[in-house]
């Protein structure tokens, strides 16, 4: 039987369906006896679907140019010295 870091190592590849049945299993038979697994599995699930919902924010080209252009000076100006 499975201990309960090794469900936690396990956990996103077995919430992703990406584990040989066995392990499947073994994992699920663990979370049958184990409420701390449980409640683990079912709070990384969801995290992960928030997170999948989640909109990246909107890049600013301006700010994006401006911080790029001040590297750049700053690299300029090191390599000058």
């Amino acid at each position: 039987m499975l201990n309960c870091r090794e469900i936690a190592n396990h956990s996103s590849d077995y919430l992703e369906g990406r584990l040989p049945r066995s392990r499947r299993l073994a994992i699920w038979l663990h979370l049958m006896i184990c409420s701390h697994c449980r409640r683990y599995l079912n709070n990384l699930k969801t995290l992960t679907a928030s997170l999948a919902k989640r909109t990246p924010p909107a890049e600013d080209e301006a700010e994006i140019d401006k911080i790029m252009n001040r590297i750049k000076r700053e690299t300029d100006k090191g390599t000058s010295e």
